[in-house]
């Protein structure tokens, strides 16, 4: 009786292939167009070690600072706010300034509108930090320009500026005499009162905004009703104003 012979397979699996793959992965690959500018190999070898120092040090930098903003928060809401007496004696005590401080906690409300983007509200300067906190600042504005991971404090400056409402003039602000709009902005009075955290804040905000953009289209709804109105008026003439034949 003959045998079978089995042959064996030519492709051997490389048992080391996913770790080779991986290491691949974390290997830092610079971007930068070197060919362009004519730079050397060696040139290039050496630049790319120093790009990775920064790269890998940036990363490290951008997670300390989040974690001292988050620090500082906590401990601020552990002793009952921004002004009180133990607080300020705290940071005062750890050789904090009062503009550190207010910088670094509101730097902390921007990571925590965009959790993902720690290294980008990281890289922020002082004043775009700032301009992006501002209470008067439309929060799906400061959305758009957190998406777009603008820096440029001018360009961030432009934006906001774009975005904002002409203000009424103290003379033409009416006083609020609708009972549903007193009940409305009482319960927000009373929410934002009682916020315990920055987060909760946070959506107190978003909320307001959302109910200023329902607002606006019933307002939009209202306009276009009036018009159809004076469009009517303007079909049905008193008999007193028409020609006489």
């Amino acid at each position: 009786m003959s045998k079978k012979v089995i042959k064996a397979d030519k492709k051997k699996t490389d048992p080391f292939a996913d770790m080779k793959e991986i290491l691949n992965q974390n290997t830092y690959q610079s971007t930068f167009d070197f060919g362009t500018f004519e730079i050397g190999e060696e040139d290039k070898k050496y630049i790319i070690q120093r790009e990775e120092v920064i790269f890998d040090n940036f990363k490290t930098f951008s997670k300390s600072l989040y974690e001292i903003c988050k620090a500082l928060y906590e401990i601020k809401m552990k002793l009952k706010g921004d002004d009180t007496a133990s607080f300020v004696a705290w940071y005062k005590h750890n050789k904090l300034s009062k503009d550190k401080v207010s910088e670094l906690l509101k730097r902390y409300e921007l990571f925590i509108q965009v959790p993902d983007k720690i290294e980008y509200i990281s890289s922020l300067s002082i004043p775009a930090v700032k301009a992006l906190t501002k209470k008067e600042v439309d929060l799906n504005v400061i959305d758009d320009i957190l998406r777009l991971e603008i820096k440029n404090v001018d360009d961030i400056n432009q934006k906001i500026l774009e975005a904002s409402p002409v203000e009424e003039t103290e003379d033409k602000k009416e006083k609020i005499k609708n009972a549903f709009s007193l009940k409305t902005i009482k319960f927000f009075q009373k929410k934002i009162k009682n916020s315990a955290s920055l987060k909760e804040l946070v959506e107190a905000k978003k909320d307001i905004q959302v109910l200023k953009k329902h607002l606006q289209e019933l307002e939009k709804e209202i306009e276009l009703k009036e018009k159809e109105k004076e469009n009517e008026n303007n079909l049905t003439l008193p008999a007193g104003d028409q020609d006489e034949n």
